[in-house]
């Protein structure tokens, strides 16, 4: 079976996956596309394009992607909520240890200071990224998200690990940005309507702030990839390959 035609399947698969089915269906389910997601995801040839009907079959991965995210970070939430003992289930999470590695990477290319409060704009009801940047390397956060369900849910796992007066959490979306000082930012890969997270981002920011966006990598598979007039008025400064299960790639930029 080719490229085009494992794409078809699986998005065939997945079309009858709406945002409700994926609320209600057992998380093991949803779990079980996994292994195909990752394995089509594998394939970064070049040439692949949207011919042939992909660009519908992209959509629905994408939207079951997207779900099943938030779904395996709420779900990971209340399970560190109900824990006694909170940090080992949030090392139990199914990507910790590639966000564990990425981040450490991503650090090495941004070089976020201890000091540095950062704004992580799409933080999710698991704002995993912001954990490790603290737990890994002493940097604040506030993550920002504009779904009132997951906001609060990300707080509450935020004092289940005693990290509150670190990582903070803001309801609301990029125009929290001109508010509040920051010296870095981190541009999740979902984060949307892009342009205009970026416009806000441009027009908050400094040429001497410290910026990464986040981007899948290879196909538009499971995210529309960052477009270059979404940048208007950033250059590009260095980026760091995708690592493990996590298929974004970390891309620096500086405002102009």
């Amino acid at each position: 079976m080719n490229y085009q035609e494992r794409v078809l399947e699986l998005a065939n698969k997945l079309e009858n996956y709406s945002p409700e089915e994926i609320t209600d269906t057992p998380l093991e389910e949803l779990l079980s596309f996994l292994p195909f997601l990752e394995e089509i995801v594998q394939d970064t040839n070049p040439t692949h394009n949207m011919d042939g009907g992909l660009e519908n079959a992209f959509q629905v991965i994408q939207g079951f992607y997207k779900g099943l995210i938030i779904r395996m970070e709420k779900d990971q939430a209340r399970k560190i909520l109900a824990a006694t003992k909170p940090w080992p289930w949030l090392r139990n999470y199914y990507f910790y240890k590639d966000y564990q590695d990425w981040v450490t990477r991503e650090q090495s290319l941004v070089e976020f200071a201890p000091y540095d409060r950062v704004a992580y704009i799409g933080g999710g009801a698991l704002p995993l990224s912001l954990i490790l940047y603290q737990h890994l390397f002493g940097i604040r956060g506030v993550s920002i998200e504009r779904d009132p369900e997951l906001a609060e849910l990300s707080w509450k796992v935020l004092q289940k690990l005693d990290l509150a007066s670190h990582v903070q959490v803001i309801h609301g979306d990029e125009t929290f940005l001109a508010e509040i000082e920051f010296e870095g930012f981190i541009v999740d890969a979902q984060a949307q309507p892009r342009r205009q997270v970026f416009n806000h981002l441009h027009a908050a920011t400094i040429p001497e702030a410290k910026i990464v966006f986040r981007s899948y990598y290879g196909p538009p598979i499971l995210c529309p990839p960052v477009q270059a007039e979404d940048l208007a008025g950033f250059e590009r400064l260095d980026q760091c390959p995708p690592t493990g299960r996590v298929k974004n790639i970390s891309v620096a930029i500086r405002k102009l």
